[in-house]
């Protein structure tokens, strides 16, 4: 296998250039001899980027695939070619994603998958595994002994309150039941991540799950406690802007309850940053691949480059577990001529991609 040596300027944190070298595959920050020199020299190298909601079982380009081993691994070499070296995928219709891991997936390359969603009846899509309050600790366990390092939860769901006249997004399970969960599926092993974007967000930081996703509802006092009990934040926040360009255009009442919430966000993710909380970023149902625009959303609602760049490598690789940039660790990691803090757009342009000290994108 090939050595190489680069000398770049390490982020999300750095301010200056350091050498590293590659050997074997893996990293070093000791000189290797005759190793292959990598450009752009004087560059910026951040550790490979981090999807944390990327369900790659779904054809996410419009298409129209069944899910199954053919559609993940073009979603996995759609990431890839995106920097993107490592995956949290919280779901997949009939469980494909976890089968697909198990089966081998694709070597070097380390996903972490749910099982299938777990919903009351009704309350989510029908690709959902069907859980009452009283089945779903249970359930969830059972998912977690079967080998899930995450089980997927639908906390809440929207709805049409006709009495108020209005969308309203009602809890599916209380309190209680989020809490036998949590405990059940810890128990067994395993992590609790939360579809949440309504009521029942104060239930779900009260139990202690491991990570809300979208959290709509969050505010300061939530996000404080998140803080104290490591509960991560995915806002999945460009999914949400997409979708909210679609629904929009002809609704305005939907269109100022989508703007107070982004002025929410302005507010909540530097909150966010500064109370502790670990934010991650997620591209859900937008294009496998666009990983550079949840990161560009993020900065643009007020987060900070650098934690913005964090909550796609560093720091969601060191929530999820998945292997930090250090000695010794596989060679996975991104080479850009610009620094992303101050150029965003060269993100989504990195001029070098490598998987375990092989080079895939150049």
């Amino acid at each position: 296998m090939a050595s190489y040596h680069i000398r770049a300027t390490f982020l999300p944190e750095g301010d200056a250039p350091s050498d590293l070298w590659v050997l074997d595959g893996h990293l070093t920050f000791q000189p290797v001899e005759g190793a292959e020199v990598l450009g752009p020299l004087s560059g910026f190298v951040l550790p490979g980027m981090v999807d944390a909601h990327a369900h790659l079982a779904m054809d996410m380009g419009g298409g129209r695939r069944p899910p199954g081993p053919a559609v993940i691994e073009a979603n996995v070499s759609a990431n890839l070619a995106a920097g993107v070296t490592a995956i949290r995928d919280p779901g997949s219709p009939r469980s494909e994603t976890l089968e697909w891991v198990q089966s081998g997936g694709r070597p070097g390359f380390p996903v972490q998958a749910a099982s299938r969603f777990l919903a009351p009846e009704g309350r989510y899509q029908p690709i959902a595994e069907w859980a009452d309050a009283e089945s779903l600790p249970d359930a969830a366990a059972a998912h977690a002994r079967a080998g899930a390092p995450w089980v997927k939860v639908v906390a809440d769901w929207p709805r049409f309150d006709k009495a108020l006249g209005k969308r309203v997004v009602p809890a599916n399970y209380d309190e209680v039941t989020f809490r036998a969960t949590v405990d059940a599926v810890h128990a067994a092993g395993g992590r609790v991540a939360v579809h949440c974007a309504g009521d029942a967000a104060p239930a779900c930081v009260a139990a202690g799950v491991d990570s809300i996703e979208h959290g709509d509802a969050l505010d300061s006092a939530l996000l404080a406690a998140m803080a104290r009990k490591n509960i991560a934040w995915t806002p999945t926040l460009a999914m949400t802007e997409q979708l909210a360009l679609v629904s929009t255009r002809d609704d305005e009442a939907r269109r100022r309850f989508v703007n107070d919430r982004y002025d929410a966000y302005r507010a909540l993710l530097p909150e966010a940053a500064r109370l502790g909380v670990t934010v991650l970023a997620g591209t859900d149902m937008l294009p496998h691949g666009s990983i550079a625009r949840e990161v560009e959303s993020l900065v643009r609602h007020g987060l900070e480059p650098r934690i913005a760049l964090s909550a796609a490598s560093s720091g969601a690789r060191a929530f999820l577990g998945f292997p930090p940039f250090a000695e010794g660790a596989p060679a996975d990691l991104v080479l850009f001529a610009a620094d992303p803090r101050n150029h965003p757009e060269v993100l989504a342009k990195p001029s070098l991609v490598m998987l375990g000290g092989v080079i895939t994108t150049r």
